[in-house]
């Protein structure tokens, strides 16, 4: 947990208020045991510290992990990669990152997600009411995203496990 504070720290930077999720990164393919044993307690803990802070939790993941979130009541939005999802979108996504579909923004390399909610975490810089950025956002709106948007913390569980 010890990028938490640097996660609510560069939010706070950025202009984001309190009551916006805050994107915890499951940037692998887990198994089910690896997700029992090591992100679900993760997720949990960093959900628990979040809330004490005035913020939600968002998840990105693949399929089988959100899916597992889901399922154990963890996280309010839903971020998918692709990475061993198989083709499938989770029906509760609200944004999708799909595997090589990446632009150029201001000469940065950009990945582009579909966004799939009217509200799934957005916020204006300054809102002190934490409320959605865009009233006019559709589903399957294009956004682009750098990995700053990804403010959370990124986890491996092959890190982990090699560490245990």
């Amino acid at each position: 947990m010890s990028t938490l504070p640097q996660a609510i720290e560069l939010h706070r930077a950025a202009g984001g208020p309190t009551g916006r999720p805050i994107y915890v990164a499951i940037d692998d393919n887990p198994t089910r045991e690896q997700y029992d044993n090591q992100i679900r307690p993760y997720l949990q803990t960093f959900r628990t510290l979040l809330s004490d802070a005035g913020y939600s939790m968002g998840i990105y993941g693949n399929y089988n992990t959100i899916n597992w979130a889901i399922q154990d009541g963890l996280g309010e939005f839903f971020w998918q990669h692709d990475w061993g999802s198989e083709g499938q979108i989770h029906p509760q996504v609200t944004i999708h990152q799909k595997a090589g579909w990446q632009e150029s923004v201001g000469g940065v390399t950009v990945d582009v997600n579909n966004v799939y909610a009217k509200d799934w975490g957005q916020w204006a810089p300054g809102d002190a009411n934490g409320s959605a950025a865009d009233d006019n956002c559709h589903p399957q709106q294009r956004s682009h995203s750098g990995e700053l948007v990804l403010l959370g913390a990124e986890f491996d569980a092959t890190a982990v496990a090699a560490a245990s």
